[in-house]
């Protein structure tokens, strides 16, 4: 395997504390797909309340009764569940979109907040996959249930920002639609005309994750398990990762025929070295691997 020169835009980045990294997706060769009402944004796992629209009453159908437009108004908690109800979702970092081969703070693995956040606090994993090679095998794992894309940032629920009439538009189910078409599949017809609103929009506060996002529709809120020894390129190792546990990271490294490194910073900038799995063991690799608290 050549030495491993990282080109901008190949790949993501999934930070993860080392008791997941070490104990679960890599000893299983499995990432998970977990429920979209599990993620750690409030906007997405908390109750979206939605409003009921209707006609005026020259425009109303004569179907459309004011008791079954109270029946709609009444059944409102029901619609938060039932639109998020079955997805779930895989998050990943990727690079920012003027990202270069030299510059630090650009690249989907050198995130400090990432690092801190997600990553135990600088003392977990991040496992960088070929993009293209993932976005693969998840579209072979659930043809035709996938929805991918970068996920935009704005506070949208501020009147005046650009995108707030498709905000009301998006938590207002019509009710003539429920009527004629039935509660399940008039909400399932909003949900798809307004998917990027409901998936794929995050407050301004989370734009320095720069995520790329699989959403995958299904019947219920288990998680989904995807293989990733196709897709896997390199392990980084947090600048507190244990050096006891380097060995395995080793081990893994040999398996997944998967470069190795070790983020660390320098005067305020993160830097790596990516080591090969057949540089592991070279004598003439030894005192670099040393030099960078990877030697076993």
């Amino acid at each position: 395997m050549k030495r491993f020169q990282y080109k901008p835009h190949e790949y993501v980045a999934h930070y993860t504390r080392i008791e997941i990294a070490l104990g679960c997706i890599l000893k299983n060769n499995q990432l998970r797909l977990g429920p979209f009402i599990e993620t750690n944004d409030p906007r997405e796992t908390k109750t979206w309340m939605f409003s009921v629209g209707f006609p005026s009453l020259q425009l109303r159908k004569p179907s459309l009764t004011e008791g079954k437009i109270k029946n709609w108004i009444d059944r409102r908690d029901e619609y938060d569940s039932k639109i998020k109800h079955g997805y779930k979702i895989l998050c990943v970092s990727q690079d920012d979109p003027d990202a270069s081969g030299r510059y630090y703070f650009q690249h989907a693995y050198d995130r400090p907040r990432m690092w801190a956040q997600y990553a135990g606090n600088h003392t977990g994993v991040c496992l960088l996959f070929r993009k293209r090679l993932l976005n693969e095998v998840i579209e072979q794992r659930f043809s035709g249930l996938v929805t991918s894309g970068l996920v935009s940032y704005g506070d949208i629920h501020m009147p005046g920002h650009r995108d707030w009439d498709e905000f009301l538009n998006a938590f207002t189910i019509s009710a003539t639609e429920l009527e004629e078409r039935g509660f399940q599949a008039a909400l399932e017809q909003h949900r798809d005309r307004h998917l990027k609103t409901f998936f794929f929009q995050k407050n301004k506060d989370w734009e320095t994750e720069a995520e790329f996002r699989w959403i995958v529709r299904g019947e219920t809120n288990d998680p989904e398990f995807i293989p990733i020894d196709q897709a896997l390129h390199a392990i980084v190792v947090g600048m507190d990762f244990p050096a006891e546990r380097i060995a395995e990271v080793h081990e893994y490294s040999r398996r997944f025929d998967a470069h190795i490194a070790r983020a660390f910073w320098v005067n305020g900038e993160p830097k790596v070295r990516w080591f090969a799995p057949s540089e592991l063991s070279a004598v003439e690799s030894q005192e670099s691997l040393q030099a960078y608290n990877l030697q076993s």
